[in-house]
Formats: C-alpha cells, sequence, structure tokens
C-alpha cells in the first residue's frame, strides 16, 4: 500500500476580519491572528508526541523549530519574530497518528492560545464561534508522484464554503480589541523585534498619516500633496500551481521554504520604502507604503523591485518551467511562466481604510489578474478632489517604461507647466487620435513635430524644459502607440463617451501617465 494519509487544515474568516478594520493597528493584528493560529498548530503537532509527525511531515507552511529566532540565529532559512505573519492560511501535513478526531482538541487548544494572545480569555466561547478552523483528510499515492497540496485544493475550497455566522453581533470583539492605543499591550505583540508597525519612539504605533508622510527634509518637502497619500499594495504570484504541479511530494517543503526566504525578503523590501508589512505569506503580500518614501522612490519604483525579487527568488523553478517549454514540439501548448501581479490604491490619508483595502483586492484579483491576463500591476490614484487616475502596467518591461518616465522629469519642475501640457494635450486629444489611426505605430519624428507645434511659445522653444517637451514626451508617447503594455482601465475608457479602441487609448494613457508625474510635484492645497 503506498497510499500516505494526509491532513489538510484551512482558516477564516480572513477577507471579512480584515475589512472591518478601521487603523492600522486593527489590520495588523486582523491579518497576523490568522498567521498566530497556523504557526500555533504546527507547534502542537510537534509538541504532541504521540501524533509521531516531524517537522519534514509538515509540507505547507515551512516550519523550522527555531521559528522563534531573531535575525541573528545561524540557521538561514529561520522565521524571524518581527511582527510580520508569514504562516499561510493552509496547513497540509503528513497525518502519521494524527486523526480528525483529534482536531476538535487542536482546535480548542489553538483557540485558547489566541484568546489568550489578544486579552480575550472572556471571550474564549466568542472565538469559537467566530473562527474557521476545520480539516479533512485524504490520501496521497506518493510512489506515483500524486502532489498532496494539489489534490487538498478541492477539499479546502469545499471547507472554505463553510463560513460561521454569529446571527447577532453588536461590535466585532477582535477589531475591537486591537485599536492603536490597546495594541502594544497586548501578549500577541510582546517580544517583536524590528517591528515595523512602531513609531520612530519604538511605543506607539504608526498611523495612515505617519506611513504617508515621509517629509523628513524640511519646510518645503512637507508642502507637497504626496505626503498625504499612502498606497495599499497587494501581490500574487501567477501560475505557481505549475510549480508545484511540477514538483513530487518531498520536493514539497523544500518549495514551501523558498516561499518564507522570499516572503522574508519582500518584507524587506517594504522596510526599505518605508512602509509597513501587514502580511507576507506563501507568494502573497499586503502592505501599506507611502506614495513616495525617498526622492526618486516611489510606490512605482517598489512595484518594480518587488517584480524583480520575485523572479531572482523562484529563479530555479521559473527556468525549469521555461526549459520544459523549450522542449515542446510545434504545436504542443506551453507551460504559463510564473510571474507576480500587483494591486495598488494611492489613497488620500483620509480616505477610508477599508475602502482603499476592497478597491486593493479589485485591482488585483479582478483586473490585474483576471482582465489583464496576469503579470500586470494595476493601480488607481485616487485624489483628495475624486479625480481618479488609473493604469494597468503590463509585464516588466511597461513597468520599468513608467518609472523611467518618472526618473526622466526634471528635478525642479514647474507645476504650472506640466498642467499647461496636460490642459493642452487634452484639448488637442482628437487630433492624436485621429492621427493614431493613421499612423500607428507612430514614427518619433512626426510626433515630435506634433508637441512642436503644440507647444510652440517662448517659454515652450526657449526655456529649460525644451529637451522634455520635444524628446522625452514624444518618445514615450510614440512607444504608447507602438506597445500594448500601458494601458488605461476599462472603466476608465469607457467614461465620458471616450472610445476604447488602441488609438484612443494611447492618448487616454498618455494623459493620465503626465497626471500621476504631476501628483508627484504638486503642492498641497493647489488645484488638482
Amino acid at each position: 500500500m503506498s497510499k500516505v494519509k494526509y491532513i489538510a487544515a484551512t482558516l477564516g474568516p480572513i477577507f471579512k476580519t480584515i475589512g472591518l478594520a478601521e487603523s492600522t493597528g486593527a489590520l495588523w493584528a486582523a491579518s497576523y491572528m490568522f498567521s498566530y493560529l497556523s504557526k500555533s498548530i504546527c507547534e502542537y503537532l510537534l509538541e504532541h508526541s504521540e501524533f509521531s509527525i516531524s517537522e519534514e511531515d509538515i509540507i505547507v507552511p515551512y516550519y523550522h523549530k527555531n521559528a522563534a529566532g531573531t535575525e541573528d540565529d545561524a540557521a538561514a532559512d529561520v522565521i524571524v519574530s518581527d511582527g510580520v505573519g508569514r504562516f499561510p492560511d493552509h496547513i497540509i501535513f503528513r497525518a502519521k497518528n494524527f486523526d480528525v478526531t483529534d482536531f476538535s482538541a487542536l482546535r480548542a487548544s489553538v483557540t485558547r492560545s489566541l484568546a489568550d494572545a489578544l486579552n480575550l480569555k472572556d471571550k474564549e466561547d466568542y472565538l469559537f464561534r467566530y473562527l474557521l478552523i476545520a480539516c479533512a483528510a485524504f490520501d496521497v499515492d506518493e510512489e506515483k508522484g500524486e502532489n498532496p497540496i494539489l489534490k487538498s485544493g478541492l477539499a479546502l475550497d469545499s471547507l472554505e464554503l463553510f463560513q460561521p455566522i454569529i446571527r447577532v453581533e453588536s461590535c466585532n470583539e477582535i477589531v475591537k480589541a486591537v485599536s492603536n492605543r490597546s495594541i502594544r499591550e497586548l501578549p500577541l505583540t510582546q517580544g517583536f523585534k524590528n517591528w515595523p508597525l512602531l513609531g520612530e519612539d519604538r511605543k506607539s504605533i504608526r498611523s495612515i498619516e505617519d506611513i504617508a508622510d515621509t517629509s523628513k527634509d524640511g519646510k518645503a518637502c512637507k508642502q507637497l500633496k504626496k505626503h498625504d497619500y499612502y498606497a495599499v499594495v497587494r501581490s500574487d504570484a501567477d501560475a505557481v500551481s505549475k510549480i508545484i504541479a511540477s514538483l513530487k511530494a518531498d520536493e514539497l517543503r523544500d518549495f514551501s521554504r523558498t516561499c518564507v526566504l522570499y516572503c522574508g525578503e519582500m518584507s524587506k523590501l517594504v522596510h526599505r520604502y518605508s512602509g509597513v508589512t501587514i502580511y507576507s505569506g506563501g507568494d502573497d503580500l499586503l502592505a501599506l507604503l507611502p506614495a513616495e518614501s525617498s526622492p526618486g522612490k516611489t510606490v512605482f519604483h517598489f512595484a518594480r523591485d518587488a517584480k524583480d525579487l520575485f523572479q531572482k527568488s523562484f529563479k530555479t523553478y521559473i527556468d525549469a518551467i521555461k526549459a520544459a517549454n523549450a522542449e515542446k514540439k510545434p504545436g504542443e501548448e506551453s507551460i504559463p511562466v510564473p510571474s507576480l501581479s500587483l494591486g495598488i490604491s494611492i489613497c488620500y490619508s483620509k480616505f477610508p481604510l477599508y475602502e482603499a483595502l476592497d478597491d486593493s483586492a479589485y485591482l488585483l484579483f479582478d483586473y490585474a489578474k483576471n482582465r489583464c491576463g496576469k503579470n500586470c500591476v494595476a493601480v488607481r490614484l485616487q485624489k483628495h478632489s475624486g479625480q481618479s487616475e488609473c493604469l494597468a502596467l503590463k509585464g516588466v518591461d511597461g513597468l520599468t517604461a513608467f518609472t523611467s518616465f518618472l526618473d526622466d522629469m526634471p528635478k525642479s519642475f514647474d507645476e504650472g507647466l506640466l498642467h499647461s501640457v496636460i490642459y493642452a494635450f487634452c484639448s488637442f486629444a482628437p487630433l492624436f487620435i485621429g492621427f493614431n489611426r493613421l499612423a500607428t505605430p507612430a514614427d518619433f519624428e512626426t510626433v515630435r513635430e506634433l508637441f512642436r507645434n503644440m507647444f510652440d511659445s517662448s517659454i515652450h522653444v526657449d526655456g529649460k524644459y525644451s529637451d522634455y517637451l520635444y524628446k522625452t514626451l514624444p518618445a514615450f508617447y510614440s512607444r504608447l502607440t507602438a506597445n500594448a503594455d500601458i494601458r488605461v482601465f476599462e472603466e476608465a475608457e469607457h467614461s465620458a463617451g471616450k472610445a476604447s479602441d488602441a488609438a484612443a487609448n494611447a492618448v487616454r494613457a498618455m494623459e493620465f501617465v503626465l497626471r500621476i508625474a504631476k501628483f508627484y510635484i504638486e503642492k498641497r492645497g493647489e488645484r488638482d
């Protein structure tokens, strides 16, 4: 008999709980508590010797005996106690002597532990009714190459449909217990080192305003509008199931280890951009970042670095898939190559956090991974005035072109001049659309002549921005007409009677790109 018994467990309701958060502390705790539960389940399995379960039997998540260690530990794969949730909401392990009848005691133990960690001992019954902690058993024929992660998918999807419902609930007791003011006193947060949610005094919790405002270089910087804006960033890997499908059962734990190391590096990347990692586990990320962390380091540059990090972290697996595709015969379907998609919602600091969370989820799952076809960064800049700019940057090339455009902007650009550029470009939009339909892709020299005719006053011709107007802008616009990797959202394409064809999209995309560029030099209190 070659079949091995496995148990798969799932936790919830994650999205519901996160969606209730109204502060940074509540958002962090609403996410971290599920990572805490996942880790507690792993600890429970290993602490009970009667189950005969070892670390190697826990396939997901990757669990190391030094999981509560520090960055100074010798183990390269240690999970750092920095307050970043790294344990996913799925746990898959070889059952050994563990049976589903043992799960009731496990569930009671980890729920009790969470109640203690949240100072909710008197609300333990509430947690039992609120939380979904469920499991399913299944057999895996490891000798025939069956994959326990793939085989667990249907069972876990079914379990997640049975979300608990509390019919009468005046308030959510979990969110109530984790305000920014009280969270530092919870047992859950004791012992964290280098917790990114802590302020400079290492006592207070960073608010949305604290995260957004990175202006530490004097009064002039503090006048800029961008320091009133923050970004909710979500990322999720594309086609990771293709990596998993290529692995044998005894190779999956190494893959889980790669995911842990990747998430650790991703958390460090968020920190370098002055952000706060809410969750970084498996191949997922949820983080809060400033619209710009330092001069030239925008959330768009973060997205580019995140994509680079994903490719570097999973290079071995990605190269194996590329090699398999190279060996396929003509006509055979290629294996999708794993990539990273992101949804980024940039909002005014007073904008409700739960709405920004919902928007980032929509941008990632509905647009970037669905309508855009994956390997995409979908971004919305929601201005305080109500004006919205939304772009889809497809692949690394589209994102790199956009960040390079931001980098090429003159360092001391005149906001009024850029406003006039946007106004003129919108006024001449019908001319550009007609031109695009006659000549696509547009020739650079011809496009430059269009820009010369559009910006022909002495301030344009003889000013210090002439190179930007007659070289940078025409070159970028020519690229927009030749490539489909920088686009506006469909919802924007169809607004105000805008045409949705490729010719119109290039014009609309140029307008949005210019507006986003202008956002980064605008002063507070001035026009949008």
